[in-house]
């Protein structure tokens, strides 16, 4: 019997518009809670990171990066809404 042929592999590997959309809000979720922890731990500094990969990896990154980018501040502003991080309580013996 002979099998079918595999598709190529760039198209098993091609994202889907809604594949994206999920990843970006995630992954913005992820960093927002991220900074949360950060920003109690007393660990959270400034600065931009990453933005040389702006221009390496072209137009599409660059859309999809900006979004996550505007998204952040949304997630991050909600997140303490969501979820509290504190300190437990010592146990009484």
């Amino acid at each position: 019997m002979n099998a079918p042929p595999h598709p190529p592999l760039h198209d098993l590997l091609r994202h889907t518009p809604f594949d994206d959309a999920q990843a970006i809000f995630s992954g913005t979720l992820f960093v927002a809670m991220a900074m949360q922890l950060f920003g109690q731990a007393g660990l959270l500094t400034g600065g931009t990171a990453g933005t040389a990969f702006l221009r390496r990896m072209g137009r599409p990154f660059t859309i999809k990066t900006s979004i996550a980018i505007a998204l952040l501040p949304a997630m991050t502003e909600w997140a303490p809404r969501l979820f509290s991080i504190d300190r437990p309580e010592r146990c009484k013996s």
